[in-house]
């Protein structure tokens, strides 16, 4: 049986397919591969200026008045003013109108944009895809993220495993039948 084409094609298609997967679990449930939730948004006041939101009207929504900025307290550093939000990054993405009931690692969606399978080497009957992101910046908020949870987030699942080996089961039991007997197995 010859299965030329397959480490590329078949690799490919399961790196596209484990992202995929990853991608959904953490951004739909904030669960880790291990199974657990991820930390809870911070509570703990920080300090933020009007740059610390995504949007203009977010930042209007906390210093858009006088009246507003009057009820903050303020402290000044490295030359920045900068007031205390009581309520963290969990009430910084409230004020932005996100979902704060799990942690899905997406605000800007910048790293995420920039995680890609980045590549896939064969070794005998073994085959690795890494999966990572595309530019310093990016890397750098994984890293953080996955340093300040202590677990890693492109990380699959066992059962996430298990979905892939039989995805490529399938394949192998297909493109076997199709070579030996003209069609694929349904």
């Amino acid at each position: 049986m010859n299965l030329t084409g397959f480490p590329d094609w078949a690799n490919a298609v399961l790196g596209a397919t484990a992202l995929t997967m990853i991608n959904k679990r953490v951004r739909r449930s904030g669960i880790g591969p291990d199974g657990s939730n991820y930390k809870p948004y911070s509570s703990k006041p920080t300090l933020i200026g009007a740059k610390s939101f995504v949007t203009k009207a977010a930042a209007n929504s906390v210093f858009g008045s006088k009246e507003k900025r009057s009820e903050l307290q303020w402290f000044t550093v490295n030359s920045h003013r900068l007031a205390v939000l009581p309520g963290g990054y969990k009430q910084i993405r409230q004020i932005e109108g996100r979902q704060v009931q799990f942690k899905d690692f997406e605000r800007t969606s910048e790293m995420w944009k920039s995680i890609h399978v980045l590549g896939t080497q064969g070794s005998g009957s073994r085959f690795i895809t890494t999966i990572g992101t595309e530019n310093k910046l990016s890397n750098m908020k994984l890293s953080a993220n996955v340093d300040r949870e202590g677990k890693e987030i492109l990380k699959l699942t066992t059962q996430e495993e298990t979905e892939l080996q039989k995805i490529l089961d399938r394949y192998i039991t297909n493109l076997a039948d199709k070579q030996l007997n003209g069609k694929p197995n349904s």
